[in-house]
């Protein structure tokens, strides 16, 4: 099996083309992939038809499996592992509107490596994903603020529905899950910072004067939604996305969900404590 693989933009992914994941996985094009990845940090594999079992396994080149822990009564019976963005589907999540950037499951101790998009249905218009190198927006920050921000530590919290993006868990804790990481993370295999706050789940920098760390917040999320570090992924039926979750955010633009359908299969693979 021979892969070729093209850079989608200046700061991040790449199309792989030239595979069927269907098909066994020899270790040679594995290593190809995994070589990609952490370059790329986020691959697309279009034009694949790949059932719920397929979809795991293809997964599976990049680790552990993780099955579902937000919404685990809306995974798929047989495989909870799998679950579904959609709007069409009664067991769907997210189904509507725009989402802000964010990393995923960060309210958790270990949040998840990498999480993966395959493109079941699709909407003529809206709904792509785009996202942003966080490792990139690092790197642009000035000596002072990288200075700044070392040792520094902020809670995350997931209250999709509150009513202000900051203070998340203000008077109602009990209803967000919430883990502590550093505002600066450093990626596990290859070594590079990045920025590990964001607007859908940073509350707050401990041990800091809400104001300021109010103020702080804000930059760093002004400065990784930058279009300078992003890449908009264009939705198209068979696409695979996966990406590296400790090195991008991920964004959508909503679409016309009242009209339209749009469903995507969503699988998580295991990750470790960030440090």
């Amino acid at each position: 099996m021979t892969i070729e693989i093209e850079r989608l933009s200046p700061a991040l992914g790449a199309a792989v083309t030239g595979i069927d994941l269907r098909e066994l996985v020899e270790t040679p094009t594995r290593d190809a992939i995994l070589d990609a990845w952490r370059e790329h940090h986020m691959l697309v594999f279009p034009g694949q038809l790949l059932d719920d079992a397929d979809h795991v396994r293809a997964c599976e080149i990049f680790g552990e499996i993780q099955p579902e822990r937000l919404n685990p009564h809306l995974a798929d019976d047989s495989n909870p592992a799998v679950h579904f963005v959609s709007n069409i589907r009664d067991d769907g999540i997210l189904p509507h509107g725009d989402i802000v950037f964010h990393m995923d499951q960060m309210q958790y101790e270990k949040p998840s490596q990498a999480m993966s998009l395959y493109g079941i249905k699709i909407p003529s218009t809206g709904g792509e994903t785009l996202f942003s190198n966080s490792h990139l927006a690092y790197e642009a920050l000035p000596a002072d603020v990288k200075q700044r921000l070392e040792g520094l530590h902020a809670e995350n919290a997931y209250l999709y529905y509150s009513p202000n993006m900051m203070r998340k868990v203000t008077g109602r804790e009990e209803e967000a899950p919430r883990a502590i990481h550093p505002v600066v993370r450093t990626h596990p295999v290859t070594g590079r910072k990045a920025i590990y706050v964001n607007r859908l789940l940073s509350d707050r920098i401990i041990n800091m004067d809400p104001a300021e760390s109010d103020e702080l917040l804000e930059m760093l999320f002004l400065l990784i939604e930058e279009d300078r570090f992003i890449y908009e992924h264009k939705w198209r039926v068979g696409d695979v996305t996966i990406w590296d979750n400790r090195s991008l955010l991920h964004a959508r633009n909503t679409y016309d969900s009242e009209n339209e359908g749009r469903q995507l299969r969503r699988i998580a693979i295991v990750g470790d404590v960030p440090f």
